[in-house]
């Protein structure tokens, strides 16, 4: 079963049947439990740092650090853009959307690095939409409104 590649662009074309098939309460709740989960479990570029130091950064734990490391947050970029291209369940396209804008969005404000080939106005526009999500939490919302204000 060979399935088309979807691009980029595909992730934040967010389909009207899959904003049916999600509520509000549920995107938040998927979302609440993903900054919660250890980045070991999702991605295998930490699980060998993890095991050998026993920390358990999770991937709110890694947006809210006031100095992130860039290459974490751009394998979170990577695993998001996965999810979002993928039909697999892993998260909803909105969640998977969400967290790969904020991850660009830390890297940007935090470390001052631009990690996506996008434009700062597309980048400001999908930062701006993943900030007026309901399900978006507080401390994110905040993250992802001033990096889109410094874009």
């Amino acid at each position: 079963m060979n399935e088309p590649t979807r691009t980029l662009a595909d992730l934040f074309q967010i389909d009207a049947l899959e904003g049916e098939l999600w509520r509000d309460d549920e995107l938040a709740s998927v979302f609440s439990h993903q900054m919660k989960t250890p980045l070991a479990i999702d991605l295998s570029s930490q699980r060998d740092a993890a095991t050998a130091s026993g920390d358990a950064l999770t991937f709110g734990g890694l947006l809210q650090q006031q100095q992130p490391s860039l290459e974490m947050l751009t394998d979170v970029k990577q695993f998001a853009k996965t999810c979002g291209s993928t039909s697999d369940g892993r998260l909803p396209r909105q969640v998977a959307a969400a967290l790969y804008i904020s991850a660009i969005a830390v890297a940007w404000l935090r470390c001052g690095e631009k990690i996506s080939d996008q434009s700062a106005a597309a980048l400001r526009e999908k930062m701006t939409w993943a900030a007026g999500q309901d399900w978006i939490g507080d401390d994110v919302r905040a993250l992802l409104q001033a990096a889109a204000e410094r874009m």
